[in-house]
């Protein structure tokens, strides 16, 4: 790899750097930042997060291999927490295991509220499937079955809600990391 001097930054581009550094990579050095937004510009942010994540190997989902982690927080940030886990229908360490994984591989799971959501959501797409495979046959074995535009419009209606409320769900956990 080869070195170069760059020459004429002023006191305030080396602040910059030096934050942007320790805010988005953790580290106050110049080199990595301006590194990582060489890589940004040239290959855009979706592949600096694909580097971010090859350099660390998840674990398979089959490992049951676990490490206990204890650590002290402040009360008034306990606080927080277990209100957070509450309003999700999560516990701490649930959430706070989501917290890690995500910074950890980028990748976001679902908390308590979100699943439970989903699983309804879920069901009732379900109940619908059956309503029309029971249309479908009898229609298919000849029976004379009067299809109404009104039920139609109400199961497209149906899934068409189911669509968006499991797409607001995957995109609040998304702005929530």
């Amino acid at each position: 790899m080869a070195t170069f001097l760059l020459k004429g930054l002023t006191q305030e581009h080396r602040d910059f750097l030096r934050n942007f550094a320790q805010n988005v990579l953790g580290s106050k050095s110049r080199t990595k930042a301006i590194l990582h937004l060489i890589n940004e510009k040239m290959y855009g942010t979706a592949a600096i997060d694909r580097i971010k994540q090859e350099r660390l190997d998840e674990p398979p989902p089959s490992s049951k291999d676990t490490k206990r982690i204890q650590f002290s927080v402040l009360q008034a940030d306990y606080d927080n927490l277990a209100k957070i886990a509450q309003s999700t229908d999560s516990s701490i360490q649930h959430y706070l295991r989501c917290l890690v994984r995500s910074n950890l591989y980028g990748k976001y799971e679902l908390l308590g509220f979100e699943m439970e959501n989903l699983r309804r959501s879920n069901y009732e797409l379900y109940r619908l499937g059956v309503n029309i495979n029971q249309i479908a046959k009898a229609l298919n074995t000849g029976h004379d079955v009067e299809v109404k535009r009104q039920l139609l419009d109400d199961m497209h209606k149906q899934i068409e809600e189911h669509t968006s409320r499991v797409e607001k769900i995957l995109k609040d956990n998304l702005e929530r990391y």
